[in-house]
């Protein structure tokens, strides 16, 4: 409070600080975060920032009622401004709830480090990047973000948090696209977004009234043997049991995502089986005779023939696919050696004999020949 009145005539801190109160309560507090600013040490506890006017408060004028409402105030700024804890001793009351936290604090509680710490509360919104202030004075609202501390300690990587789950790399990957399991926190800020508890409330939220299964039940199967036998994604299963279409079962014997069952026949019925709009290069090439795994796609990578990209929901993968049109546009312009044996009816050899003869030659392109594709308008 000097410093406020280092101008008046009289200097004496007892008549510097008399002013201060007959100007009231704003003035008072005014100079109270005279006293705070002043003093940014990390080590500086608000006993060390207040001084002589904290300490002979405390020791001789605490129970004195004419001190009460300036009690009050400072009690007030101090509780607004420090990071006290819930029963605190403040000037013979203890703190009712923790207002504040700071980094330091904060860190202690969750086990957090304070350099992380920071980087997670800047992350928030709780405190901000360009604050100067030491950890141990750099404050947050603690109520506001009691949530966050309260999750902290629980969270893991993402690793941990499939083996929580018990989904494989592609299905934890298909569910959290589907907005079924989000982090908790940004995951370019921490290794450890996730909480197993949202995982926990997934599980819940779908094994709601499933009845326990006596595992000689065998009409029941697993999630994931339901999406390999039926090629779905594992997000369609979990839509189907939230809107009711599918019932669960729950295998008491297994934990995690792995204990949830259906049944087979009732799969079939709540999603029934769909034409695929597209088909594999892959299964294509099967189709035609060209099992080798590289003509085709080579084919494709040398522009010859068409094909697209589609998300393949079960592994998480994209498969280049061939569409109606594709297919059509391939077998226009070109025919492989198995489709001109099937068409002909005669052998293989007698086939090839009749292409030499004719001097028909295979495919090529700048880079290759695809020895068993023939361009039609040469025969």
């Amino acid at each position: 409070m000097r410093r406020q009145f280092a101008n008046t005539r009289d200097t004496d801190p007892l008549v510097a600080g008399f002013e201060v109160l007959t100007k009231g309560p704003e003035a008072i507090l005014a100079s109270l975060d005279d006293l705070f600013h002043a003093s940014q040490g990390a080590m500086d506890k608000h006993q060390v920032v207040y001084g002589r006017l904290y300490n002979d408060l405390r020791r001789e004028y605490v129970s004195d009622p004419g001190f009460t409402p300036f009690l009050g105030l400072l009690r007030d700024h101090i509780a607004a401004r420090w990071p006290l804890a819930a029963g605190d001793d403040l000037l013979g009351v203890p703190l009712p709830s923790r207002r504040l936290h700071s980094v330091r604090s904060a860190s202690q509680a969750t086990g957090v480090s304070e350099l992380h710490l920071a980087r997670i509360l800047i992350s928030v919104g709780a405190i901000a990047a360009d604050d100067p202030r030491p950890h141990a004075r750099h404050t947050f609202d603690a109520v506001k973000h009691a949530e966050l501390l309260e999750r902290l300690p629980r969270l893991v990587g993402t690793e941990n948090m499939k083996r929580f789950c018990g989904l494989t790399k592609s299905q934890f990957a298909a569910v959290v696209e589907a907005g079924l399991l989000t982090p908790y926190l940004d995951p370019e800020v921490t290794e450890h977004p996730w909480d197993p508890e949202d995982g926990h409330a997934l599980l819940a939220s779908l094994l709601d009234g499933a009845p326990t299964l006596d595992l000689a039940h065998g009409e029941w199967t697993s999630l994931r043997m339901a999406g390999v036998r039926r090629r779905l994604p594992l997000v369609a299963l979990f839509e189907a049991l939230g809107d009711g279409r599918l019932s669960a079962g729950r295998r008491a014997d297994l934990q995690g995502f792995d204990a949830i069952q259906v049944r087979s026949d009732e799969v079939d019925r709540a999603i029934p089986p769909q034409a695929r709009p597209q088909t594999t290069v892959a299964e294509f090439a099967r189709s035609i005779g060209l099992r080798d795994g590289t003509t085709l796609p080579g084919m494709i990578e040398d522009g010859l023939v068409q094909s697209i990209e589609v998300p393949n929901p079960r592994t998480g993968r994209t498969d280049s696919c061939m569409t109606k049109d594709h297919i059509a546009a391939f077998r226009t312009r070109f025919v492989t050696l198995s489709e001109l044996v099937e068409e002909r009816g005669e052998h293989r050899n007698t086939v090839l004999a009749w292409l030499r003869g004719a001097g028909v030659s295979p495919v090529s392109s700048k880079t290759r020949t695809y020895d068993r594709v023939f361009f039609r308008r040469d025969l």
